[in-house]
């Protein structure tokens, strides 16, 4: 049996070295088909990094106020901030508007400064004492109010809120407290 395997040997190679050298020649070492290795893993501090750009702002660490906002359509046009809370509420001096659209609420452009008169130059952020409460006339039956001031931006047929927002530090997202929807004045 032993002299039966040495003459098959010496007729040609064994099977299993045939298909070592064919693998090995059509790339079976570091095929085409393999996948790139890894990355090294990154630093704890380029993790961190990446997260950082990754995340989203943080909320403002400031309570959300307790507001409450209001519309008037009777003898012009108002706007009615009123703290209910037990804090003072810090807000941005431009209230956003929004109009309802198909895909939910989206803002249009333009704002509307938080000021009683057009004198009363707005500075970037507010405070309303517990209690207090802001009235700012849009549109007075006697042609003043913010939309004589500045003009107002066209709001458009469709149904549309104000939105204040608390006066967050940079880099941080604001509350945001909105009035009940109403339908765009008509002009």
């Amino acid at each position: 049996m032993t002299t039966r395997l040495t003459t098959e040997h010496r007729r040609g190679p064994p099977r299993i070295a045939l298909a070592l050298a064919f693998a090995l020649g059509c790339g079976g070492g570091a095929g085409v088909n393999e996948r790139p290795a890894p990355p090294p893993p990154a630093s704890a501090a380029e993790s961190n990094i990446r997260a950082a750009v990754q995340a989203e702002p943080p909320l403002d660490p400031a309570p959300a106020p307790t507001l409450r906002l209001s519309t008037e359509l009777a003898g012009g046009a108002r706007l009615r901030m009123q703290n209910r809370g037990r804090e003072p509420a810090r807000l941005r001096t431009r209230a956003l508007i929004e109009r309802r659209g198909a895909e939910g609420w989206e803002r249009i452009s333009g704002s509307i400064a938080l000021r009683v008169r057009c004198e009363d130059e707005p500075s970037e952020c507010l405070t309303l004492a517990p209690g207090a409460e802001l009235v700012v006339p849009l549109r007075s039956d006697d042609g003043t109010g913010e939309c004589a001031c500045a003009p107002c931006p066209e709001l458009g047929p469709d149904e549309v809120r104000f939105v204040a927002e608390s006066c967050a530090p940079p880099g941080h997202i604001p509350h945001r407290v909105t009035s009940p929807p109403l339908p765009a004045p008509r002009r």
